[in-house]
């Protein structure tokens, strides 16, 4: 959190932007209470937070829906259980790439999510 503070206050103090985007390594979660609560509690008169927004890439969640135990993906339990996670804590999942895939698999995709993580958009 520090590391970031940092170079949020950096980019403030050099580039003056109007909006800054974050993007966490893969491997983070509980990034609501580590980054964006700390940011909001401690530090509300400089930063204005967004919704936590995840960013996933269809074809990860399609094979999910269609995954047998033989047919798994070749990720660790812990890589899935991070993926997990960060869908979880999401205000907002943000489908990709989504030209590439039918109206119908965009349907099954959207239905999918909204009834595994109802509190997001």
């Amino acid at each position: 959190f520090e590391d970031l503070y940092e170079n949020l206050t950096g980019l403030l103090e050099e580039k003056q932007p109007d909006v800054i985007i974050a993007e966490a390594v893969g491997s983070c979660t509980d990034l609501a209470a580590t980054v964006i609560q700390p940011l909001k509690q401690y530090y509300s008169e400089q930063f204005k937070t967004a919704p936590l927004t995840i960013v996933v890439d269809p074809a990860r969640l399609m094979h999910e829906l269609n995954a047998t135990d033989d047919t798994r993906p070749s990720f660790s339990q812990s890589v899935s259980y991070i993926f997990e996670k960060q869908l979880a804590e999401a205000d907002i999942i943000a489908l990709n790439k989504l030209d590439r895939y039918s109206s119908e698999e965009v349907e099954k995709l959207y239905n999918y999510l909204q009834q595994r993580y109802p509190q997001t958009v």
